[in-house]
């Protein structure tokens, strides 16, 4: 994995990974507090959902804001609101026992703050840092966010453990504090906007992105592809992972978690991946090997899913097999789609961008996972994993063929020119 020499990055990095570690270790405890106190795994997907929902409907309205202001002073700020946000039910609630109605509380309000902390995020990484270099820097970046996934789960269940929820929370804020501090020595350019603001900027400034992106036909076919690959891809494993393993396959929790253990490693093995390769193949080419590769591991699992076995040790371990490869090539696949959405897009546009990608790659997702619950209960369980094989081939031929498109007429108007 390549070093970086700059201070800007390296301060980005270490502050990154506070807070994605402060994050996940919450995230567990409240899971974990949320089942305890409701025995409901109902209960815990609806603060799923209140999590994930804000994030579609602010984010594309979020990055303008993380275009106008000071990208350092906008983060930092977003890191003292979520601060106090953590803080305050320590604060009201001194037994430590939390209402639902206030985990809901604060997870929507996480939430709407996490939709503009990501586009400012993303601005400052495209204003620090050179074309060239983006893709080490995303690859570095992908490595480092996937430790706090790998270890965080098993910190934040030990801690829930010994300390309680309340005590989650206190460390929480602690994390987010620190984090603030390492923002204070980065240094980030900002780009001013010029002019008295308003409402009515604020509508030109989303339109404008919106127009820059659909004008950009590279990245909107690539904003398109991944979007409707999420539809496919992100349902069929969480919502389709715990049915084929818990219930076709009949394993213990103990094997449940092994799988998510398995799958966790194959991510923070995904950057090496990337580096080993990167010098060899082409960005364009790692995104269409990327899900050309998972599809062919898809399709094997639905081997596995249409076989009826007498003893699931032998589906089961091949299912660990091809969750392991998956996980690991999602790796360089996300690492492609950052760098190729920065790299095309303009520095004051990168706020913009980032909110309204962001919201066309997780926007399908909710109906998805409903579509995949559906299937999953009423149809052979064979079809929903040949329906995603078969649709990121599909896809992955769209955009090959787009992208083709886009070339030869720009190979025409220079002819003509």
């Amino acid at each position: 994995m390549k070093k970086f020499n700059d201070k800007n990055l390296n301060l980005l990095f270490i502050s990154s990974f506070i807070s994605i570690l402060a994050s996940f270790i919450q995230n567990t405890a409240l899971s974990l507090y949320v089942l305890d106190l409701t025995k409901s795994s109902s209960q815990f997907a609806f603060v799923l959902s209140l999590g994930l929902i804000p994030r579609i409907l602010i984010s594309p309205f979020a990055g303008v804001l993380a275009d106008w202001f000071n990208r350092k002073k906008l983060i930092l700020t977003l890191n003292a609101l979520n601060t106090v946000i953590v803080l305050v039910p320590v604060i009201i609630f001194r037994s430590g026992e939390y209402p639902l109605s206030a985990i809901y509380v604060v997870s929507v309000l996480l939430s709407v703050l996490s939709s503009f902390y990501s586009p400012a995020l993303s601005g400052v990484i495209r204003s620090i840092t050179a074309k060239e270099k983006l893709p080490d820097v995303y690859a570095v970046k992908s490595f480092i966010d996937s430790t706090p996934v790998l270890i965080g789960p098993l910190v934040g269940a030990a801690l829930y453990g010994l300390l309680g929820i309340r005590m989650i929370y206190l460390l929480d804020g602690f994390g987010l504090i620190l984090s603030s501090l390492l923002i204070l020595g980065i240094h980030i350019p900002h780009v001013s906007k010029q002019g008295k603001k308003s409402l009515q900027m604020f509508a030109d400034d989303f339109k404008d992105g919106c127009q820059y992106l659909f004008k950009n036909q590279t990245l909107a076919n690539l904003a398109l592809t991944v979007m409707f690959l999420n539809f496919f891809a992100v349902p069929l494993f969480t919502v389709g992972t715990g049915y084929l393993v818990k219930i076709h396959f009949g394993a213990t929790d103990q094997q449940f978690a092994l799988v998510e253990t398995v799958g966790m490693t194959a991510s923070f093995l995904g950057p090496v991946l990337f580096q080993l390769i990167k010098k060899k193949v082409t960005l364009e080419h790692i995104f269409q090997i990327s899900i050309l590769t998972n599809a062919i591991f898809v399709f094997g699992i639905s081997l596995i899913a249409a076989q009826k076995f007498a003893d699931y040790v032998i589906p089961y371990v091949f299912y660990l097999g091809f969750f392991f490869l998956i996980c690991l090539f999602e790796g360089p696949l996300n690492i492609a789609i950052l760098t190729l959405i920065q790299v095309t897009v303009d520095v004051e546009y990168a706020g913009r961008i980032n909110g309204v990608v962001t919201t066309m790659f997780i926007g399908l997702i909710p109906l998805g996972q409903i579509f995949y619950g559906y299937l999953f209960e009423n149809v052979p369980l064979v079809l929903p994993y040949l329906l995603s094989a078969m649709a990121y081939v599909l896809l992955v031929f769209r955009y090959r063929k787009r992208i083709k498109e886009h070339r030869l007429k720009i190979a025409y108007s220079e002819e003509a020119v």
